[in-house]
C-alpha cells in the first residue's frame, strides 16, 4: 500500500497511480445533486486531452483557496485514466511534485488528505488539492497519501497502540515536552527515512545484478554498470519526451497556421532527426504558410480555375487583406511555372492533391 515515486531528472517528484475520484452521488447543495460515473468520468478524459494538447494540465495545489490566502501551486497532474478500485470505476493520475518543501512534506506525510476540484456541469477536473489534516472530496477509504515505506512503517506501529503510548511517555519524560504520537513519529521518520532509502537502493541495485546472471566478478563495478545503463535509460526516455513535445506544439502551430490536419503535419515533422532539424523543418513550413497567405492564392482542398469562387474563398478565409478582385487575378495570372510547381510540392507535402497545373488554367 502506499504509492510509487520517482525522482526525475529535473527535480520533479513523480508519484505514481494515485486515485482521485470514484463513482458517487454528490450530495452537496453547490453540486446540485449531480453524479459522477464512468460516462462523466470518460467525458472528463477528453477535456483533459484537449487541454493537453495546448500545454494545460490540472494542478496541484497545497491546500484549497480561502478568503485570507491563495493556495500555492506546487505541481501538475498527468497521464489522467480510469482504473477499476474494488469494483468501481475511479479517475487516477500521476501527481507530480515540483516544489521541493512539498516533495519533503509528502515523503514525511504530512499531507496525508487529498481533494479534487472538479466542474461537474462541465466534466472539467481542475486539480488537486494537498490537505494536511481532515480529508477531501473523494478520500474516504483509501490510503494515506504517503510513499510506500511510510505507509508500511505506520501500519506496523499502529499495530501496537500500547508501545506507541510508551514511546510517548518516554519522549515526553526525557525532553520534558507534551509531545503527540505524530510529532514522535516524524521526529523519528526523519532520522530512520535517510537510512531506509539508501538500503532500499541498495537491495534494488544488488537484485538486478543478481537477475542479470553476469559472471561472478567485482560487485562494485556490476554496481556501477547497471548504474550507467539506468542514467541511459532515463536519458533516452527524457530525449524522447523533448522530441514528442516539441513535435505536438509545432504541429499545433502548423494545423493552426495552414489548416493541414496536425497528423500530416505531426508526419511531416517527424522526418526531423535531431531537435534542431525539427526546428529547421517548422521554420520552413511556416515560411511557406507565410508565402501562400501573402500571394492570397492558396486554398485548402486543391486549386480551381474558377478565379471568382477562389477569390470569394480567399476573402472569407483572410478578411484582412484588402486586395481587390482585379488585383487577385493579376497576381494569380503572373505566377511562372516554377512558381506553380513550387506552390504543387507544398501541397503535396500536406496531402493536398492541386488542380490548377498550368498558367493557362488561370485563364
Amino acid at each position: 500500500m502506499g504509492y510509487k515515486t520517482t525522482k526525475l531528472e529535473n527535480g520533479a517528484l513523480v508519484v505514481h497511480d494515485v486515485p482521485l475520484m470514484g463513482e458517487q452521488q454528490l450530495t452537496e447543495k453547490h453540486f446540485k445533486n449531480k453524479t459522477i460515473d464512468r460516462k462523466w468520468m470518460t467525458r472528463a478524459l477528453e477535456t483533459f486531452s484537449k487541454q493537453r494538447e495546448i500545454g494545460k494540465r490540472p494542478l496541484l495545489w497545497d491546500a484549497h483557496n480561502s478568503k485570507d490566502k491563495a493556495a500555492k501551486v506546487i505541481g501538475r497532474l498527468d497521464n489522467l485514466r480510469i482504473n477499476e478500485l474494488e469494483g468501481q470505476a475511479w479517475l487516477y493520475a500521476d501527481v507530480i511534485i515540483t516544489e521541493p518543501s512539498q516533495q519533503e512534506k509528502f515523503l514525511a506525510g504530512g499531507a496525508p488528505s487529498k481533494s479534487v476540484e472538479f466542474q461537474p456541469d462541465n466534466f472539467y477536473l481542475r486539480g488537486l488539492a494537498l490537505l494536511d489534516g481532515h480529508e477531501g472530496h473523494f478520500d474516504y477509504g483509501i490510503p494515506d497519501f504517503v510513499p510506500e515505506g511510510l505507509y508500511e512503517e505506520l501500519v506496523a506501529l499502529g499495530a501496537d497502540a500500547s508501545s506507541l503510548v510508551m514511546c510517548h511517555s518516554q519522549a515526553a519524560t526525557a525532553k520534558g515536552t507534551n509531545m503527540t504520537n505524530e510529532e514522535l513519529l516524524a521526529a523519528l521518520k526523519g532520522e530512520i527515512d535517510p537510512l531506509k532509502s539508501e538500503l532500499y537502493t541498495l537491495k534494488s541495485e544488488l537484485e538486478t545484478v543478481k537477475n542479470a546472471k553476469q559472471p561472478a566478478g567485482d560487485v562494485m563495478e556490476d554496481l556501477q554498470k547497471v548504474r550507467e545503463e539506468e542514467r541511459a535509460r532515463a536519458n533516452v526516455e527524457l530525449a524522447k519526451t523533448k522530441r514528442e513535445n516539441k513535435i505536438d506544439t509545432y504541429a499545433v502551430a502548423l494545423n493552426a497556421k495552414t489548416k493541414t490536419p496536425i497528423a500530416l503535419c505531426r508526419k511531416a515533422l517527424d522526418k526531423g532527426e535531431t531537435l534542431a532539424h525539427i526546428d529547421d523543418i517548422y521554420k520552413h513550413l511556416m515560411a511557406a504558410a507565410e508565402e501562400d497567405v501573402k500571394l492570397g492564392i492558396e486554398r485548402e482542398h486543391g486549386d480551381a480555375p474558377d478565379l471568382e469562387q477562389e477569390f470569394k474563398e480567399f476573402k472569407e478565409n483572410y478578411p484582412d487583406c484588402k486586395k481587390t478582385f482585379a488585383e487577385y487575378k493579376a497576381l494569380a495570372k503572373s505566377i511562372s511555372p516554377e512558381g506553380l510547381a513550387a506552390r504543387s510540392d507544398r501541397h503535396a507535402a500536406r496531402g493536398v492533391t492541386p488542380v490548377r497545373n498550368t498558367e493557362e488554367a488561370f485563364a
